[in-house]
């Protein structure tokens, strides 16, 4: 906290020489003033001339006045001094502050977000070498209000004449509306899955939580992958528009990987990073917030693929499944998995799932079985390519109904 300091009386007395021109001139203002229908009351107190008050429901006043935050966080409207009289929130009445900052055609706002106070307010008597004009906010201090509480805190500086004005018992009725955010730890890849989404093509999930604390709703979504921690050429570019999510909402994302650069995909053997910006109905956003980054695998994992006999086989008969599965090298040229020095199959010929997986047989590529009784089987093949770091490992089921054999049959002669 920044300590108070008194100065000499020499500047409170001109001050004090000063309230009565201000008091003067109140009769030109009012009609400027909006009043009780402002929203910031209470008293600010500075050492050198004691209380301000920010709205005379506060002081009591006959005459209407105050202090107002609008709605994009523009400060208006007037405050009040016994001893140096108006304290000016309008450019119109104050004219430009020092060294013109580019406030536009006002002179303080608060950030709807964090709700620090910056910019300048003016006292109206300022002459004779006194400018009036009161800082809201430096390096090393500045007002902020708490826009949970609204309750205003810490200090301004006014001068030799106003000095440190310090803003604890001033408070403000505004509705701020906080910005939507993504919630805290929910930005997360969910997973990378390379098995059984199409041929030499994986896909990676992300999620997170959209959270407005004011319950605004969700109204869209941005969303970018990029190989560059910079986002300077996102190799995914989404924008989603016209939602309306409850708070909170989970959102999600999937990704294509495939062997070589495409539009709104990503690509083997590569790091990426991701970013979200989330958007509430009031038009505010959540800033761009990071997920963790990633890596895809180096080449395509395995695609099991095989074909069960086109007729229902009998009891004791020999199956044959027709292999088609197809894998990948390190430069993502496809073959015929069953040439692959670094492939394993295994074969579950019955797999039940409460059992879990039963290695029946290890051939590679073709393969036959029978089955000594009619039913309904469950055949799964298994492939593991263990080129891949760690070894890239996919599964594919189909399903063969055995039948009993048909009756044996002798033809006899009627004569």
């Amino acid at each position: 906290m920044i300590k108070k300091t008194s100065y000499s009386p020499i500047f409170l007395i001109a001050g004090l020489a000063l309230a009565s021109l201000a008091a003067f001139n109140f009769l030109g203002i009012k009609e400027a003033q909006t009043g009780a229908s402002d929203n910031v009351s209470g008293w600010a107190w500075s050492d050198n001339i004691g209380w301000i008050s920010f709205n005379n429901t506060t002081d009591g006043s006959g005459f209407n006045y105050g202090v107002n935050i609008n709605n994009d966080g523009i400060f208006s409207g007037y405050a009040w001094s016994d001893n140096i009289g108006w304290i000016g929130f309008n450019r119109t009445d104050t004219g430009a502050p020092p060294g013109s900052p580019d406030y536009g055609t006002y002179l303080a706002q608060v950030d709807l977000e964090n709700g620090q106070v910056s910019g300048w307010a003016r006292a109206l008597s300022y002459g004779g070498g006194w400018d009036g004009w009161i800082k809201l906010r430096d390096t090393n201090y500045g007002v902020y209000i708490d826009i949970v509480t609204g309750n205003f805190h810490n200090w301004a500086w006014g001068s030799d004449v106003v000095g440190w004005v310090n803003f604890d018992q001033v408070t403000t009725s505004f509705a701020f509306n906080r910005p939507p955010r993504v919630e805290t730890g929910s930005a997360q890849v969910e997973y990378q899955n390379y098995c059984g989404v199409a041929p030499e093509v994986g896909q990676v999930g992300f999620k997170w939580t959209y959270v407005d604390d004011d319950g605004d709703p969700e109204t869209r979504f941005e969303f970018q992958v990029d190989n560059n921690a910079d986002f300077s050429s996102p190799e995914v570019n989404r924008n989603f528009t016209g939602l309306n999510n409850p708070s909170p909402t989970t959102n999600t994302q999937q990704v294509f990987v495939i062997d070589s650069p495409q539009s709104d995909k990503i690509v083997y053997g590569q790091s990426y990073w991701w970013q979200v910006k989330v958007y509430d109905n009031q038009g505010n956003d959540s800033g761009w917030v990071s997920g963790p980054s990633f890596s895809t695998v180096s080449h395509a994992y395995p695609y099991p693929n095989f074909s069960p006999p086109a007729q229902s086989p009998s009891v004791n008969e020999s199956v044959l499944f027709t292999d088609n599965s197809k894998c990948y090298t390190a430069a993502n040229a496809e073959y015929d998995c069953k040439d692959g020095a670094d492939i394993q199959y295994a074969w579950d010929f019955n797999y039940i799932e409460a059992e879990g997986f039963t290695v029946d047989s290890t051939n590679k590529g073709d393969t036959t079985t029978s089955y000594p009784s009619a039913g309904s089987y469950k055949v799964r093949l298994r492939i593991t390519d263990s080129s891949l770091t760690p070894a890239g490992v996919c599964t594919t089921q189909r399903q063969v109904s055995v039948t009993l054999p048909l009756p044996e049959w002798q033809e006899i002669s009627p004569f």
